[in-house]
């Protein structure tokens, strides 16, 4: 399938249904809560099915004509969630263990079918840019596919849990072996963009327009302008435009506008592009 220029993708996950938020209180531990922590009492494996994202590709896959890419949190993403107990040395150590389990679920989903990849990762402080690339690494591994590294600075109740900077895990970072780097500008007035700039050649930027975290609606010309700043530093041939970061904490009407505008804003600086050619 042929994209357009500029094509537009979504990042994580989409806003939860007006019912999610008057969820009954059996609810608050389950399928839903990701803020669990969790002691590691064992060496850490996966079910026979493994993390199941094979599973929800192949469906996905199965229902829709259009150009697909496959995602998966990153180690450090589901490293933080394990506190390491006695069995491992600390979040680095459990984070390279996922990455050999994310390892696994990758090339399940190559074998599927699938030939563009993202990892998720927040920005975390304690961890610098270098070895975010490493653990990258280690995930993706001889994985034949494109690769795309996400990295956000989290969104805990519609607020950022980290610092609110790239420029602490630059140049390090650009160690991953990355076709595209997904990275979140919108929700900081597109701060640090030109970074990009001073780092990005050759590579494929996915920039964030979208503020997930914010309740007003972006609008059409927003979204443009926007992307039209982005340009000063990206080429349109290397450019995807997304969301900051997934939408987890948002209301699904406020997504599903956002996501409109996203579409819009990127539909006309296009159609302004082929203007000038």
């Amino acid at each position: 399938m042929t994209l357009p220029l500029i094509p537009t993708a979504v990042v994580g996950s989409h806003g939860k249904p007006s019912w999610w938020f008057a969820s009954v209180k059996a609810l608050e531990h389950g399928e839903f809560d990701q803020q669990t922590r969790y002691e590691a009492v064992g060496r850490i494996e996966t079910p026979s099915g493994g993390l199941g994202i094979v599973k929800e590709f192949a469906y996905l896959r199965a229902h829709t004509a259009s150009h697909v890419k496959a995602t998966c949190a990153g180690p450090l993403t589901f490293g933080s969630r394990i506190h390491p107990g006695t069995i491992y040395k600390g979040v680095v150590d459990v984070a390279e263990r996922f990455a050999e389990v994310i390892n696994a679920e990758l090339r399940g989903l190559v074998a599927a079918g699938a030939d563009f990849i993202q990892l998720d990762e927040p920005a975390r402080g304690n961890v610098s840019g270098e070895e975010m690339a490493r653990l990258f690494n280690m995930a993706t591994d001889g994985i034949k596919a494109k690769l795309a590294f996400h990295i956000c600075f989290g969104n805990r109740f519609g607020r950022s849990r980290f610092s609110r900077s790239y420029e602490p895990y630059f140049p390090g970072v650009l160690k991953a072996r990355a076709d595209q780097f997904v990275l979140e500008f919108a929700g900081r007035e597109l701060s640090e963009v030109d970074l990009w700039k001073r780092y990005g050649e050759g590579r494929e930027l996915g920039a964030g327009v979208i503020d997930v975290k914010g309740f007003n609606q972006d609008t059409v010309d927003e979204v443009a302008a926007r992307i039209r700043r982005v340009l000063q530093v990206c080429p349109a041939e290397k450019l995807t435009v997304n969301p900051d970061c997934g939408f987890g904490w948002s209301p699904r009407y406020m997504c599903n506008q956002k996501i409109t505008a996203l579409a819009a804003g990127a539909a006309l600086v296009r159609k302004e592009l082929s203007g000038r050619s």
